[in-house]
């Protein structure tokens, strides 16, 4: 774990100090966002996401990639990255890099409804790619799809850093009062040809093709290297998530899909990260991650 973060320790503080962002206090992200009183009648998602072709090939950072296809819905990504790069210092940190992110969809209705959708990451996308991102494709009707992610990383040789609370992520979802009718998902989820190949640090990848549903990632993650110094960390890399897909009703239901990971993807990848493929009516789809890596060697 500890060789994990190390990279994107590194990367980030030099990012942030060429920025000039090295010495702030603390980063906040927040995003509230708000669609309500939905009706759908007759409707259609008829959509292809596609990443191929050496896309984000070699990417490096903290990143994020969202695709989406939607009706009466919400989209959403949230970030917040703070790093900090000194040599010798005290750093007092009560609470840094917080991402907060509420949606709200609410009284929801889908007559004749349908999702056909290809969802498809190939050849040699994000193969050596490496840091923190996130990776979403979706097709949605009345939903809310959203990314949310906290970063602290805080390199200090010989210096003593003394945290409160680091890397909290936090993203509360409700698609509340949900009804779908003539429903039907018929939905392709494909991860081949050495996609994420020899990817590295800690990622999250999603597909989904979704009806009344919500779908979510979220990730906070805390790297301190103190190298000959001291670390007290009290809370660190806190990821919370809650989401709530009311009162659903689906009637005369299909689900007709396949959910595809071969052709060498995720060869030789290392580090923390999931990997999700969904079909769903009236559900909910999420991924969590907290990390926390601190070194003082």
């Amino acid at each position: 774990m500890k060789h994990l973060m190390y990279g994107t320790v590194s990367a980030l503080a030099l990012l942030l100090t060429m920025q000039g962002g090295a010495k702030a206090d603390a980063t906040l992200a927040t995003s509230v966002t708000l669609t309500e009183a939905n009706a759908a009648a007759a409707v259609l998602v008829d959509a292809a996401n596609t990443i191929d072709d050496l896309a984000f090939f070699a990417a490096s950072g903290a990143f994020q990639v969202q695709q989406n296809n939607s009706i009466n819905s919400i989209a959403a990504q949230n970030a917040a990255i703070d790093a900090r790069s000194e040599n010798n210092q005290l750093d007092i940190v009560p609470q840094l890099n917080t991402a907060v992110s509420v949606n709200l969809d609410a009284a929801n209705l889908a007559i004749g409804v349908a999702v056909v959708s290809v969802n498809l990451i190939e050849d040699a996308a994000f193969e050596f790619a490496t840091g923190e991102f996130q990776v979403q494709q979706n097709h949605a009707i009345n939903s809310i799809t959203g990314q949310n992610m906290g970063t602290t990383a805080i390199s200090d040789p010989r210096g003593l850093v003394i945290a409160a609370q680091l890397g909290v992520a936090d993203a509360d979802n409700d698609v509340l009062i949900n009804r779908a009718i003539h429903t039907a998902v018929i939905n392709s989820n494909t991860i081949t040809d050495d996609a994420f190949a020899a990817a590295s640090g800690a990622f999250q990848v999603q597909q989904n093709a979704s009806i009344n549903s919500s779908v979510q990632q979220n990730a906070a993650i805390s790297a301190i290297s103190a190298p000959g110094g001291a670390i007290f960390v009290s809370q660190a890399a806190e990821a919370e998530l809650d989401s709530a897909v009311a009162g659903n009703l689906a009637v005369a239901d299909i689900v007709r899909a396949t959910n595809n990971i071969d052709g060498a993807a995720f060869f030789a990848a290392k580090g923390m990260f999931q990997v999700q493929q969904n079909n769903s009516i009236n559900s909910a789809v999420t991924q969590n991650m907290a990390v926390s890596a601190t070194s003082t060697h």
